[in-house]
């Protein structure tokens, strides 16, 4: 489809140019208020994690980290129907069959209810079965399957192009969920304060996305009579969709677990913070991706074969120019970053820092290959990337960890993210006829190269105040990044990274008074 989109005339294109530009105008609204709750993610991360130290020790904390890992499995069960609702409701314009749709969202939501209440009553079994560590998993999964319960209303939202009214949800559970948190310690609480507080703002996130889907469909209201026929349908495009998040919801708690086994709480600590900095900065260029699921839908159900390819390079361009910058950054500035962070240097979590970025940068910039596929019903290489995944992510890092400690470890999970990665674009030439992995090169080197002057000035501002105690401020590395961004803007248009068009495009969105009535607008349609 993607090899010679110049085939397709004009007069053949189903979706006409203001229909293309309406449908860029609701992805990067999208992205930008997928900005500022990723942004608000990264920020409380980076702000919560020393206070969980301080106030509940190295092994309070790992404890933590363990039975978070626990509950992890259970988003195994949300078996990818929010992506397969995503999908459904964003061709209702094209089959507005509105009783069809309410019954698979009905159908969707029935069976995720009757998953928790078992996975709560196990986990209380559990819970009394080993009361020594497991006494607050119960509380914990009645967080989490609050957060699943969410998960198909926020499907449907973004199918029915708001995903802002998620975002700006998400951002809204998140800053109640951190005050919680903060409040709770500090009147003395200790473990329970987390599983409260994700309880209570689960809990929230769920009933303000149900208030806003009452406004979103047609006649305001959801249920229907469940349909095992559409249920069987969103089962097999959701859980080829789920096999893709196997690495987060099976493969890094496993990891996390068989670490805390063979080094001990303290690495657990080291290699979870390192890994939280870098989830925190994946999720400021992934706020893009699930703008494009609908997107490539509605493109290949209209076979829209020019959209498609416009779409697919300018989201790969687009993923480039918001990852490498931060990438860069913190790959050089690792070290006195983490030591702002958490108050005192440690060199294990500035290198778990810097060799997962490497292995999570290579397989972040597959997401909008993965997401054509997916919004085309074409997942088959998506699920030979996971299976290649899962294989190296459950055998490198346990051996390399048994042979070189944590650092062995490390790279064996980097190479777990990045291998299949690579293999999946090599794949996707043959599959579709585009060359994904050359393009991908071309472009990160081209930002890479424009990326130099700027952090090569900064890294001498650096080394000349290196005494200065600023550095250790979070703060000033805050600032200094801000100017990093604007110095790396100012070297992307000589260089031919961004047009002067595109420049002024970015400005015009950043302006939030004019953006905020046309959002008002959009909602209300």
């Amino acid at each position: 489809m993607l090899s010679n989109p110049s085939a397709q005339t004009n007069t053949e294109s189903i979706i006409t140019l203001p229909a293309r530009k309406q449908m860029y105008s609701q992805i990067a609204l999208g992205t930008l208020t997928g900005l500022v709750h990723s942004g608000c993610l990264a920020l409380i991360g980076v702000v919560l994690s020393p206070i969980l130290i301080s106030r509940l020790g190295v092994a309070g904390y790992g404890t933590w980290v363990f039975l978070t890992s626990l509950t992890s499995y259970l988003n195994l069960f949300e078996l990818g129907l929010s992506t397969a609702l995503a999908k459904l409701w964003g061709e209702y314009r094209s089959t507005p069959d509105l009783p069809r749709l309410k019954s698979g969202a009905t159908s969707a939501i029935t069976l995720l209810t009757v998953i928790g209440a078992l996975a709560v009553t196990m986990t209380f079994v559990a819970a009394r079965r080993w009361p020594d560590t497991l006494t607050l998993l119960p509380y914990f999964t009645v967080g989490t399957i609050l957060m699943l319960w969410g998960e198909p209303i926020a499907g449907i939202l973004r199918g029915l192009d708001r995903p802002h009214w998620v975002n700006l949800t998400g951002t809204a559970s998140t800053i109640f969920n951190a005050g919680l948190i903060v409040w709770l310690l500090l009147v003395g609480w200790g473990l329970e304060a987390l599983a409260l507080a994700l309880v209570a703002s689960s809990g929230l996130r769920l009933v303000s996305l149900a208030v806003l889907l009452r406004q979103a469909i047609p006649g305001g209201r959801l249920f229907h009579r469940p349909n095992l026929g559409i249920l069987r349908e969103m089962l097999k495009l959701g859980a080829t969709d789920q096999i893709t998040r196997v690495w987060v919801v099976v493969i890094s708690p496993t990891n996390r677990i068989v670490l805390y086994s063979i080094l001990g709480s303290s690495v657990l600590t080291a290699y979870d913070l390192g890994s939280r900095l870098v989830s925190a900065i994946a999720l400021i260029p992934a706020v893009m991706l699930p703008t494009l699921l609908p997107a490539f839908s509605r493109l290949g159900r209209d076979k829209d074969a020019v959209g498609i390819d416009n779409l697919l390079r300018r989201a790969t361009r687009y993923m480039g120019l918001m990852s490498l910058p931060i990438c860069v950054f913190l790959l050089v500035f690792a070290d006195p970053i983490v030591t702002a962070w958490i108050s005192w240097p440690s060199p294990d979590i500035a290198l778990a820092t810097r060799i997962l970025l490497v292995g999570a940068f290579i397989n972040l910039m597959t997401g909008p290959f993965a997401q054509m596929l997916l919004g085309l019903g074409r997942p088959s290489l998506c699920v030979k990337k996971i299976i290649i995944g899962c294989v190296l992510g459950l055998s490198v890092p346990t051996v390399l960890a048994v042979m070189l400690g944590l650092s062995g470890f490390l790279i064996g999970e980097s190479l777990a993210a990045a291998v299949p990665a690579i293999i999946f674009l090599w794949m996707f030439r043959g599959m579709t006829g585009f060359a994904a992995l050359q393009f991908i090169m071309r472009t990160t080197c081209r930002i890479t190269l424009a990326l130099i002057p700027p952090i090569g000035l900064l890294l001498l501002v650096y080394r000349i105040t290196l005494f200065d105690p600023a550095w250790r401020s979070l703060w000033a590395w805050c600032w200094l990044f801000a100017v990093f961004l604007a110095g790396g803007l100012a070297t992307f248009w000589p260089t031919g990274v961004l047009t002067v068009e595109e420049i002024g495009k970015l400005f015009w969105t950043l302006r939030l008074p004019r953006l905020l009535p046309r959002l008002n607008q959009r909602s209300g349609q």
